[in-house]
């Protein structure tokens, strides 16, 4: 009996970490779909992550809203060749329907020239009818890693 007690203690405790492993991957699943739509120069797909009160912190504390940021990458999207994200989830605490993850953000543009850049954020995420949306992403590093000047 009491091995039985201590088994049910064992799996009862597997419980939120499994619950917090498929949150993260759900939400991991998220970027990935940003990153496919950024990858096709689409606004709409890149921001559906995002839940109606999305927003952005920029590095000096501005604030933009999902509908201040869509007109953006228009016209970034407009400008240039390709742009790809990969974005990779480096810790992520979930507590109920919420979850706080902080990323590690890769981009390359490529318009006239190469740009690549890295930045580190830290994005708040509830789960809405069973879905992941991100309600907040405050920028905490952005660096441009290198800078090539096209033909």
């Amino acid at each position: 009996m009491k091995n039985g007690i201590l088994v049910l203690a064992a799996l009862a405790a597997l419980v939120p970490s499994a619950r917090a492993d498929d949150a993260q991957k759900a939400i991991q699943a998220q970027y990935d779909k940003r990153s496919a739509a950024a990858a096709k120069k689409d606004v709409d797909g890149s921001v559906a992550i995002n839940a109606p009160e999305f927003v952005a912190i920029g590095l000096k504390g501005d604030k933009r809203t999902t509908a201040q940021i869509k007109p953006q990458l228009t016209q970034v999207f407009a400008s240039i060749k390709s742009y790809t994200i990969t974005t990779k989830i480096t810790k992520c605490v979930v507590k109920g329907d919420s979850a706080t993850v902080t990323t590690q953000d890769a981009v390359v543009v490529v318009g006239k020239g190469t740009q690549e850049s890295e930045a580190t954020s830290e994005d708040t995420w509830i789960k809405k009818g069973g879905q992941w949306l991100r309600t907040q992403n405050k920028l905490l590093t952005s660096k441009i890693k290198s800078n090539k000047p096209g033909n």
